[in-house]
């Protein structure tokens, strides 16, 4: 038997009795820190992009896409997998550069409503879900390691590449489908599997994992309905690891089946401390170090020469970012916002700071030097040196040999349930943070068929505690002030202001910008009242439209199509008001709220 059908079977077969206890632990921590760092995604910029996509390719269906509405298996994997990694913040091995959990995690949730959707019995529980997560760990970390390193240092992102293997096999598995056409579900996957390095610091980047993950429920859908595809994908000459790697070396096709059931590859997951590249975060953590034991700050340093392994060079492509997203892969804005701040989470991780003055002197005093084999060489450990050098003459030296989250280097437990809480309570309120936490550790349980009928599982209770009506926590100033940037944000405050029934945006047009007007609501509700924040917009309809300069406001009629413009030199910010369940607004409630400009309107 090939290594494409031993895999298959392995997958096909896979039960949660089937995995050690610390194994299902472990995987139950991963979607646990997956969750959050989805829900915040669901928020960013690049959330917003993809699921206006996915809304508008795919419509309504049974899927849920985090904190936005339901769309189609296909296209909720897309949004979730994408969410996942839209700020870097989620989970990658230890051992090899993929990150697995937001396209295997993401197809799972996905294939697993297609199914119930479908009242496919037996009916798919938390428990399902968590073997057919674990099964897509393992199709992705074997087929990653099979191909690695030639396949990446090809330029290939391995995330949206053999991630949709584990894509593919985490919805075969959860759709119950035999050996035979899990097969020809990787078949189907090959051929579909795609990501390109140059692509790092860029919004496609978080696309990768979304793409992977959507291609891998419909590879997994398609090989259901009869799909014809080489059953024996992975293996022979114009086989996948032929083709995806260079040279007699590149592709090893014991990788894919040896140990296969005895370890396991969410024992080798790491978990992100700082939303950017893994690479960057051992010198992060010795910088932390120094900055605390030392008192460090930006004035009293003359310079830092951080250490890493030459094949990091490929990675850390932004030396003078001047984004968020390049950020991420910017050794020289890692360490300098750790030496303002004394530590870097996504509040550091804006343009804004990106480019604040004081952001911009900090990285001048960074310099980066690679060497041949450092620290265990290649990506061993992705560990790293840091070497201060003060205005008086001192240097302190901090070396990381491990990135902090990996299994040789653990981040403390309470540190992973801060980033959980922090992540997703910027959409869901503390309770619904809490229960949404409990859900997934109650997915290991066995439900009874009267709490799946009733919708009482752990799994129904996590998929309800992520859909958009599911408590929004109330806003504030820093809600509003978030929302400044690029030109065109939009950050969706929906039902966060405690109004039940009502869709809240802040609109940010550059001067002459256009954008077409139902674009900013969830579903079902539209787009109708507009509050001028600042600057001055003319809406634009079928009937002419009007003016408005700020704190003037105007209705129009549900789902009448209209557009947006800036007329003014200056950058316009709106408050966009979905309608509400009843039909009146409460303006008391949003135009007379503390963080807006008028108790007018």
């Amino acid at each position: 038997m090939g290594e494409t059908a031993t895999l298959a079977s392995f997958v096909s077969q896979l039960a949660l009795d089937d995995v050690p206890d610390d194994v299902v632990a472990d995987a139950t921590l991963a979607i646990r820190d997956y969750v959050g760092v989805a829900l915040y995604g669901s928020a960013h910029e690049v959330g917003e992009r993809v699921w206006r996509y996915a809304d508008r390719a795919f419509g309504r269906g049974p899927a849920t896409a985090f904190g936005r509405g339901t769309t189609t298996p296909t296209g909720a994997a897309l949004a979730n997998g994408a969410f996942g990694h839209a700020v870097d913040y989620d989970d990658t091995f230890d051992s090899i550069v993929i990150h697995p959990t937001s396209p295997v995690f993401a197809a799972t949730l996905a294939a697993s409503q297609a199914r119930r959707e479908e009242s496919m019995t037996p009916e798919v529980t938390g428990r399902d879900v968590l073997a057919a997560y674990v099964a897509g760990c393992e199709a992705a970390f074997r087929v990653g390691h099979a191909t690695y390193p030639s396949h990446y240092d090809n330029g290939w992102h391995a995330t949206g590449t053999v991630g949709a293997f584990g894509a593919a096999a985490a919805a075969a598995s959860v759709l119950d489908l035999d050996a035979e056409t899990t097969r020809r579900a990787f078949g189907v996957v090959a051929s579909c599997s795609s990501a390109l390095k140059t692509n790092f610091g860029t919004g496609t980047k978080p696309l990768h994992a979304g793409h992977a993950a959507a291609v891998g429920v419909r590879a997994a859908r398609l090989a259901e309905e009869g799909l014809t595809a080489d059953p024996d994908v992975l293996e022979g000459d114009i086989g996948y690891g032929a083709v995806m790697t260079v040279g007699d070396d590149g592709y090893d096709p014991t990788a894919v089946t040896e140990g296969l059931g005895e370890t396991w590859a969410v024992t080798d997951i790491g978990f992100k401390p700082y939303p950017s590249g893994v690479i960057t975060h051992a010198a992060m953590d010795g910088m932390r170090d120094l900055v605390a034991e030392h008192d460090l700050t930006p004035e009293t340093v003359e310079r830092v020469v951080v250490t890493l392994d030459e094949a990091a060079d490929e990675m850390l492509i932004h030396a003078d970012a001047d984004t968020e997203l390049e950020a991420k892969f910017s050794i020289e804005f890692c360490l300098a916002a750790v030496l303002r701040e004394g530590d870097a989470g996504v509040r550091e991780f804006t343009d804004g700071y990106v480019r604040a003055p004081e952001t911009r002197a900090a990285m001048d005093l960074v310099e980066r030097d690679f060497e041949e084999n450092a620290l265990g060489g290649d990506f061993a450990g992705y560990g790293a040196r840091v070497r201060v050098e003060t205005v008086d003459g001192e240097t302190h030296v901090a070396e990381e040999p491990h990135a902090p989250g990996g299994p040789d280097n653990p981040v403390l437990p309470e540190r992973l349930r801060e980033k959980y809480d922090k992540c997703a309570r910027a959409v869901l309120s503390p309770e619904a943070v809490d229960a949404v936490a409990e859900a997934v550790e109650g997915l290991t349980e066995s439900p009874s068929a009267a709490a799946l009928r009733a919708g009482e599982d752990a799994l129904s209770t996590l998929l309800r505690g992520v859909a958009p009506d599911a408590g929004y926590r109330l806003a504030s100033a820093d809600d509003l002030d978030a929302v400044e940037g690029k030109p065109g944000t939009r950050r969706d405050l929906s039902t966060a202001l405690g109004v039940d029934g009502v869709n809240v945006n802040i609109v940010t047009l550059a001067p002459g910008e256009r954008l077409s007007g139902n674009a900013y609501h969830r579903h079902p509700t539209q787009t109708e009242l507009y509050y001028v924040l600042s600057g001055e917009i003319a809406v634009e309809t079928e009937d002419g439209g009007e003016t408005l300069a700020a704190d003037e406001a105007a209705a129009f009629d549900p789902g009448a199509p209209h557009l947006l413009h800036n007329v003014a030199e200056t950058e316009a910010r709106v408050l966009a008001v979905g309608t509400p369940a009843d039909g009146r607004y409460p303006t008391e409630r949003l135009c007379g709220h503390e963080s807006f400009r008028s108790e007018e309107n």
